[in-house]
């Protein structure tokens, strides 16, 4: 983002729109400015797209003047990713024993007292604490709170998925993916992946071409 500082001397000392990424020009419309590229073109990251500088001639073609703008349009363009994701086959789920043990604090207004009860040192646990203000009748807090920490004891289970269970998986990581790019802004034109299992991984490889707004601003030198 640009800050209003930094505006106000661009708008001064005029502005070019060039490339964020490499690409090729899908589309541009020019508000202020000189367009210097058109469809199809491509362009690589830092080309200028829209000049801020406006040239005038004379009916000799001689430069009679120059005049710096802040150029101001829409561009897009077809750009090209990479993706490339990994999850392995085998992971560990939570079996709960059924034990829990808990384990009680006071606290006076920021002092605490030594804590009481029992926790599981030794166990794979999941830890959950919940603190409840002490008071008299419905609305009347004293300045004391309990805290009360649960510690529930579960035992590590590995688990491998099949083929078809990794190929799924492998697809909703895709798909949140691409959800994430059209919240972007991005318009996915093409897209194709790959998903292979190698060495106890399941691994994804993709191509995509997306359609996106590829404008930056720049001032001009």
């Amino acid at each position: 983002s640009i800050n209003k500082n930094d505006l106000n001397k661009m708008e001064m000392d005029g502005c070019d729109i060039v490339a964020s990424k490499d690409g090729v020009i899908e589309s541009i419309i020019t508000r202020e400015g000189t367009p210097v590229v058109k469809k199809g073109m491509k362009v690589k990251q830092g080309d200028t797209l829209i000049s801020g500088s406006i040239y005038y001639y004379n009916d000799f073609d001689e430069l009679l003047e120059t005049r710096k703008i802040c150029a101001d349009g829409d561009v897009t363009a077809r750009t090209m990713h990479s993706y490339k994701e990994s999850f392995p086959m085998t992971y560990y789920e939570k079996e709960y024993t059924g034990k829990i043990t808990k384990e009680y604090k006071l606290y006076l207004h920021d002092f605490s007292l030594p804590s009481f009860g029992k926790r599981i040192t030794d166990s794979s646990v999941d830890k959950v604490t919940e603190i409840f203000p002490i008071k008299v009748g419905r609305n009347f807090y004293l300045p004391i709170s309990l805290q009360v920490t649960a510690y529930m004891e579960y035992i590590p289970k590995p688990v491998t998925l099949t083929e078809k269970e990794a190929g799924k998986k492998a697809e909703e990581k895709v798909n949140y993916y691409l959800k994430q790019q059209k919240e972007k802004g991005r318009e996915v034109k093409k897209k194709d992946f790959k998903i292979e299992i190698i060495d106890g991984e399941c691994m994804i490889h993709g191509q995509l071409e997306f359609l996106e707004s590829i404008v930056k601003i720049r001032n001009i030198p």
